[in-house]
């Protein structure tokens, strides 16, 4: 692959995220291209976010570090940005951010994998 996809960390500043942003570091394919989180974070530099909420056992990666994060409802800035966004856990199952991307209503697991399936719009990654 000669280069990176782009890849988006919808709720990066939780434990979950935090975790994945580690795993996505120097990953050989994927660069972090956006960390993406609810009004409490958005706009602030990554470190600010978690300052007091940082749960690795190693430093904030430098990659993500000034990193601003972009709001959950900035939809149009996260597909420019991004190839495809990974989701935690949290987010999925609530709906109230990723029914958004597509317009549609919180949907159960089965039911917004058949969606993206065929769609046009960013994909979304369950972690």
């Amino acid at each position: 692959m000669s280069e990176k996809l782009r890849v988006g960390i919808l709720g990066g500043t939780g434990m979950v995220g935090q975790r994945f942003v580690l795993l996505l570091e120097n990953h050989p394919y994927f660069e972090i291209s956006a960390v993406i989180a609810g009004p409490r974070s958005a706009g602030k530099l990554y470190s600010e976010a978690v300052e007091g909420r940082w749960k690795m056992t190693v430093e904030i990666p430098a990659c993500v570090k000034d990193m601003t994060i972009i709001s959950s409802e900035e939809i149009e800035e996260i597909g420019k940005k991004c190839d495809f966004v990974f989701c935690n856990e949290t987010f999925y199952v609530t709906g109230k951010t990723v029914g958004k991307f597509f317009n549609i209503p919180a949907a159960v697991e089965e039911e917004f994998a058949a969606f993206f399936k065929n769609s046009g719009h960013i994909v979304f990654v369950n972690i």
